[in-house]
């Protein structure tokens, strides 16, 4: 708690992981285009508060990913909204 205080951005972020992994596990039940622009925004999100947030993509390609090769269309929708959001997002990144 003390170390939150001190740094505004740790709770954002924790609130985005939480998202983030919810998302995971909501595009998984059911794989859609619409669900995997929700998972990559939220990916943007928690990347552009916390370098670390990178870690959310390894992980869902590590372990999401390989299973659904046969749906390449959702895969990529997650993938290229990561990208544009993270951009979006981050203004470092405009330039």
């Amino acid at each position: 708690m003390g170390h939150a205080v001190t740094n505004t951005k740790d709770i954002p972020f924790m609130m985005m992981w939480v998202w983030s992994v919810a998302s995971m596990f909501w595009f998984h039940a059911k794989l859609s285009a619409k669900r995997g622009v929700v998972l990559g925004v939220s990916f943007g999100a928690a990347i552009a508060l916390r370098v670390v947030g990178g870690l959310l993509p390894l992980l869902w390609c590590c372990v999401f990913a390989w299973r659904y090769k046969d749906y390449w269309k959702s895969v990529v929708s997650v993938v290229l909204n990561a990208c544009g959001s993270l951009v979006l997002l981050w203004p470092l990144l405009w330039g």
